[in-house]
């Protein structure tokens, strides 16, 4: 199989530093692109916070998905999929923030209290456990409010939906916008940890599936495949109030270490 690097010549850059990011290296040709932002989300689910560098190891970016709500009753991981209010509120620094400024500390022995009341309902404010396996419910016809949620079990230990690193491209966000102008493609309604600068194709990144990537000095993730995200792109973020299409994945990859 040949090999694929998406090689970072520096550390991931600061957003609009202007410093190279990354460069796609098949032995054949090469293919320059850049990280041009590095996200991350504390809370599952929740508004996720854009830093200047990721740290990414084997389980995935650092402090990322840290922390979910999961239902009390079911045990389930609490996702925007099937509980769009979570894309509402957001994380800054190590307090959870609810849409009307309300803030809970995330250690706060009275956060799964305050976050039950702002969801009506009874959740409980966790961190992942070694090994534990848990589920997520999602639809895939999210359109439909009485469409059928199925139980998606998520990687063991983790909160994580389907693979620890999540990418982008513009090239693919820039196609979906020349294909559907009248819809909202803005970056966070697909929740990706890293946005990758690269002329091509609509989904380029879907190419390189099955191959490794480089990433910094010691990080070589497979590229695994696309994210279904969906419903969340259907939901309007907080600056925004347009509906993304969500027929078919998102246009997203994953990949795993």
């Amino acid at each position: 199989m040949e090999e694929l690097y998406w090689g970072i010549r520096d550390r991931l850059p600061s957003v609009g530093g202007g410093r190279i990011g990354a460069s796609f290296l098949p032995r054949v040709h090469q293919v320059d692109g850049r990280v041009i932002e590095c996200w991350r989300y504390p809370v599952k689910s929740m508004q996720g916070e854009r830093v200047d560098e990721l740290a990414i190891g084997s389980k995935g970016v650092e402090s990322d998905r840290g922390y979910a709500l999961l239902d009390a009753a079911s045990g389930r991981i609490l996702s925007a999929k099937s509980v769009k209010d979570l894309l509402f509120a957001r994380v800054e620094g190590k307090a959870v923030v609810l849409p009307d400024g309300t803030s809970v500390a995330l250690d706060d022995p009275a956060a799964s209290d305050v976050l039950s009341a702002w969801l009506e309902r009874d959740v409980r404010l966790a961190t992942p456990v070694e090994g534990e396996e848990r589920s997520f419910q999602m639809t895939f016809d999210p359109p439909k409010d009485d469409a059928e949620y199925v139980d998606i079990p998520a990687p063991a230990g983790s909160f994580l939906d389907f693979a620890p690193v999540h990418l982008l491209t513009t090239a693919t966000l820039a196609g979906c916008r020349a294909k559907r102008p009248d819809l909202d493609w803005d970056v966070r309604r697909f929740q990706p940890n890293l946005v990758i600068d690269v002329d091509g194709p609509p989904f380029v990144e879907n190419d390189c599936v099955g191959q490794r990537l480089s990433i910094g000095a010691d990080a070589t993730p497979e590229l695994r495949g696309p994210q279904c995200g969906a419903p969340c792109p259907c939901v309007p973020n907080r600056d925004s109030s347009g509906r993304a299409s969500c027929s078919g994945p998102c246009p997203t990859s994953t990949s795993r270490p």
